[in-house]
């Protein structure tokens, strides 16, 4: 008896079967990566805002991200609340008005002034009292404080004279 020679497609279906691996496993490897925070971590990225530490929240940060507003927002932040209130049709009106009293509210600290401080408390009035009990805030949403919050010191800031303790 002879020995037969190997069929030439067994070479060739171990290099299929090789690279066919190669590929699976390469696209098992996850583009995403996942680290833990300790609490206190946690609850302040959670709740981060304007007024805590003039950085955005993290509705804002979304909503400027999936606009492609956030670095035009680094740039130029009046150029970015121009941009967020000629509309987003990623965003609900909502969103876009904490947004908009967010972006306000840092501008005017930032130096835009009384002008901008007024527009975060008229934006923030407008998240707050939507005209329609459907539009309603939450009260478990954490965004709702922070519009009252940057309601009440738009209003101080921007109506606030040079003399202290005086109104304009």
């Amino acid at each position: 008896m002879d020995p037969r020679p190997a069929p030439p497609f067994r070479p060739l279906f171990a290099l299929w079967l090789l690279a066919a691996g190669v590929l699976l496993l390469a696209g098992c490897a996850t583009p995403v990566g996942v680290r833990s925070l300790d609490r206190a971590d946690t609850n302040r990225r959670l709740t981060e805002n304007v007024l805590a530490n003039e950085s955005l929240s993290a509705p804002t940060q979304q909503l400027l991200n999936r606009a492609g507003l956030t670095e035009l927002q680094r740039q130029d932040p009046a150029a970015a609340i121009k941009a967020l209130r000629a509309g987003v049709p990623l965003a609900g009106t909502a969103d876009r008005l904490f947004a908009l009293a967010e972006l306000s509210f840092l501008h005017a600290g930032q130096g835009g002034g009384r002008p901008q401080y007024l527009a975060a408390a008229l934006y923030a009035y407008a998240y707050l009292f939507p005209g329609t009990d459907a539009g309603l805030p939450s009260p478990f949403d954490p965004r709702l404080t922070t519009a009252v919050l940057l309601y009440n010191q738009g209003l101080a800031y921007g109506l606030a004279g040079a003399a202290p303790n005086s109104v304009e």
